[in-house]
């Protein structure tokens, strides 16, 4: 099964985290500005982030399967830690700076910051791939029972 089950619930566990994220410094940002009347209305905070989470785990999922794609095909191995941890700072900054912009001008950006952030971090998955030095698949992966 080449770990496919892996790499899609490590997309949904990704994905929701960036979710989680996302609701989580929209509500900070809006509280922090004042709770102007545009973006969260009052006392539906928590539901925002139930939604933007939500979303994040479905986003995930498909990231997930980029994941696959990714490394099956050409036995690649992916750094999910580093990937993790890049993809969380790049969510973080991208979030806040939308999200401070977007409530102090009264502009939603819709789905735009996400979007980039899913873009960057099948970009990020890519680059971090590596190939096996012997061109075949690890002794961790034969034992793991990925091949």
């Amino acid at each position: 099964m080449c770990g496919t089950t892996a790499k899609c619930l490590y997309g949904i566990l990704l994905g929701t985290l960036v979710g989680f994220l996302d609701g989580t410094i929209g509500v900070i940002l809006w509280v922090k500005l004042g709770q102007p009347d545009f973006f969260i209305r009052p006392s539906w905070e928590s539901i925002h982030v139930i939604v933007m989470t939500i979303c994040g785990g479905m986003a995930g999922a498909i990231y997930g399967a980029f994941l696959c794609a990714i490394a099956s095909p050409a036995k690649r191995e992916l750094c999910y830690r580093c990937i993790f941890l890049i993809v969380m700072a790049l969510a973080a900054c991208v979030f806040s700076v939308s999200y401070y912009w977007s409530i102090k001008n009264q502009v939603s950006l819709f789905f735009a910051p996400p979007f980039f952030v899913f873009v960057v971090a099948v970009v990020v998955a890519k680059m971090l791939s590596r190939r096996d030095s012997r061109g075949e698949p690890n002794a961790s992966a034969r034992t793991r029972g990925d091949i």
